[in-house]
């Protein structure tokens, strides 16, 4: 639920920038979406971690879940590494 929210409520915020460039940064865009997408496929892993007695890589947990491999590199990329382009962030 909170990683639902927390999509919708960039949404809400994309809106906002493209509207009145001045209530939020392109920066602070790409670190909620950013946010959103890691919280979210996050959770969906969790949710098969907890019923493992060894932990395992995210993408084989999503994976078998059927999340896009595409998603989990942006999840990595956000996490890891530099934020994804904010084309890339509305795409995921």
């Amino acid at each position: 639920v909170e990683s639902t929210a927390a999509l919708a409520q960039v949404l809400w915020r994309d809106q906002q920038y493209y509207h009145n460039r001045r209530s939020i940064s392109s920066t602070e865009l790409r670190l909620a979406y950013s946010s959103g997408i890691v919280r979210c496929i996050n959770g969906f892993a969790d949710a098969l971690q907890q019923q493992r007695f060894v932990a395992a890589p995210i993408s084989i947990l999503c994976g078998q879940l059927g999340i896009p491999s595409w998603l989990v590199d942006i999840r990595h990329e956000a996490s890891h590494n530099e934020l994804p382009t904010l084309p890339v962030l509305k795409l995921a």
